[in-house]
C-alpha cells in the first residue's frame, strides 16, 4: 500500500540547510557592522529578520519531527495490517445467507478499499460459521459475479432481469466494490 507519506524528509539535510543560511546571514550583518557600513543596511532590521528566520527554522523542525513520528506511526499501523493478513489461511470460506464459497484470501483482499479487505485487514472479523466461515447476511443469488469480479476483473450483468440488477448492485455498494 502506498501513501503521500511514503517520501520521506530527510531532517539532517534540512537541519544543515537552515544552520548554513542562518550562519551565512549573521556573517553578512556582522561584516556590514565591522565596515561601519549603517548608510546600507539597518541592523535593527537585519536582526529582526534573523530572529523571524531563526523562529521560522524552529517551527519547521519542529513539523519535521512531528512528520517523521506520523510516518513511523503509519508504518507500524501498515506492519500491524500486514501481520493480521499474513496470519489468514489462504483459502477463505464465506457463508452468504447458508450458501457457500470458497476462495483465496488474495481475492478477497484485492480491493484495498473493499469490505473485504477492511473487515479482513482489521482482525476484527473473525470465522464465526461452520468450516470456519465467514457470514455474510447478503443475497446469495449472483454472488458468484462478485467474486469472479474480485478474482478476474471482469464483471457481468448479462442474462440478470433489472430486480436482479438491482440487488446484485446492492451487494456491490455494501461490499464497497465499484465494477
Amino acid at each position: 500500500m502506498s501513501t503521500p507519506h511514503e517520501k520521506r524528509l530527510d531532517h539532517v539535510e534540512l537541519t544543515e540547510a537552515f544552520t548554513d543560511a542562518v550562519v551565512a546571514m549573521h556573517e553578512v550583518v556582522n561584516n556590514a557592522a565591522h565596515r561601519q557600513d549603517l548608510n546600507n543596511i539597518d541592523m535593527d532590521y537585519a536582526q529582526g529578520k534573523i530572529r523571524a528566520f531563526e523562529a521560522s527554522y524552529t517551527a519547521m523542525q519542529a513539523k519535521t519531527i512531528e512528520f517523521q513520528q506520523a510516518q513511523i506511526t503509519w508504518a507500524a499501523t501498515q506492519a500491524a495490517i500486514q501481520a493480521r493478513v499474513d496470519a489468514l489461511p489462504p483459502r477463505i470460506t464465506l457463508n452468504v445467507r447458508g450458501r457457500f464459497f470458497a476462495t483465496s484470501k488474495t481475492t478477497l483482499l484485492r480491493v484495498e478499499t473493499s469490505y473485504f479487505y477492511s473487515l479482513l485487514s482489521s482482525g476484527l472479523w473473525c470465522p464465526d460459521g461452520p468450516d470456519n466461515s465467514y457470514f455474510l447476511d447478503l443475497n446469495p443469488q449472483h454472488f458468484d459475479r462478485i467474486l469472479e469480479f474480485l478474482h478476474s476483473g471482469v464483471f457481468s450483468l448479462d442474462g440478470l432481469t433489472g430486480y436482479e440488477q438491482q440487488l446484485l448492485q446492492a451487494n456491490l455498494d455494501y461490499l464497497q466494490l465499484r465494477p
